[in-house]
């Protein structure tokens, strides 16, 4: 049975082809228990699978593929599913007259399977939002935020002792969530909370250098490390001075030893990028064990490379 996210691409491809066997089912990895059961040419239909006392699986009707739009099949199966963790029925419960979408439903559902697809960083964003927003407003039909809601939790993160840029970004992304809620009929056009809040005052220094004396002392402390990999990242990134990710995702195959270049497919700006290697570089890479695996710094498990030095 096929696992993964059930995109607006796939259900448009579904649509017109037959499956490989006379019945499929696709089951989503965003919302457990969401899932498509596509018989080809048009025919599917939106069910949410579910157990309850008994531990009987059972299967619930949604809609008809052609009928019920996805981002409406995967919001119903959210509700249904956090019904089912409450312990409620759903056979006798679920057509009750639906309430507007709660705010943790609609980001569950809708903006991080989006933003899995159009953002790189939507890892950073799921982060931001566990931590700093889905605890204050998850619970809040999304509707019914208020701008000065949105001025009272500005307020509590400030008095957590949270810096005014750990603020700000997740204010910004905050915003961002309720941009895409309108932008796809969520909320009406005038409905964002966050519009006429400001950001807070950031006045820290942004940039922090080594003078030559932390450098040596650095480098010093690095040559007597345990961590070897953790060490010839860091080493790596002193030398060259390439993003944190540039280096943990590079691979050996993007190495010109030859013209002494990393190159970079795919940099923070879109394109391609070429990073000169120095003589201490090229030491470094020198000294970086060669496996079977083609990241220089890959996971413990072989599977891709390391996403953090933290993980090294």
């Amino acid at each position: 049975m096929p696992r993964c996210c059930i995109t607006k691409h796939l259900v448009e491809k579904l649509r017109t082809q037959e499956p490989k066997t006379k019945l499929t089912h696709y089951y989503d990895e965003e919302v457990p228990g969401f899932m498509l059961e596509h018989r080809g040419h048009e025919r599917g239909t939106w069910y949410f699978r579910y157990q309850q006392g008994d531990g009987k699986w059972r299967f619930y009707r949604m809609g008809s593929l052609t009928k019920m739009p996805l981002m409406e099949a995967r919001a119903d199966a959210y509700t249904l599913y956090t019904m089912v963790q409450d312990g409620v029925d759903i056979k006798k419960d679920a057509q009750r007259p639906r309430e507007p979408l709660s705010f943790e439903s609609f980001v569950h559902t809708q903006f991080i399977p989006h933003a899995r697809i159009k953002k790189r960083s939507w890892r950073l964003d799921q982060r931001i939002l566990r931590l700093h927003i889905l605890q204050r407003f998850g619970c809040c039909r999304i509707n019914r935020i208020r701008r000065t809601d949105i001025l009272a939790w500005q307020t509590e993160m400030h008095e957590k002792g949270l810096a005014p840029s750990t603020c700000n970004r997740a204010f910004v992304l905050l915003k961002t969530v309720f941009n895409c809620a309108i932008r796809w009929n969520v909320l009406a056009a005038d409905k964002n909370p966050c519009r006429g809040v400001t950001l807070f005052e950031d006045k820290r220094l942004r940039e922090r250098y080594l003078s030559p004396e932390e450098g040596r002392r650095l480098l010093a402390a690095l040559a007597v490390c345990r961590n070897r990999q953790g060490a010839l990242a860091i080493q790596l990134l002193f030398f060259t001075g390439a993003r944190t990710q540039e280096i943990l995702s590079a691979r050996w195959e993007h190495v010109d030893r030859d013209r002494r270049l990393l190159t970079v497919p795919l940099s923070k700006s879109g394109r391609t990028r070429h990073i000169p290697l120095s003589d201490d570089a090229m030491r470094v890479l020198e000294n970086i064990p060669r496996g079977e695996s083609p990241w220089l710094f890959p996971r413990k498990n072989g599977n891709g490379p390391v996403h953090s030095v933290f993980y090294l």
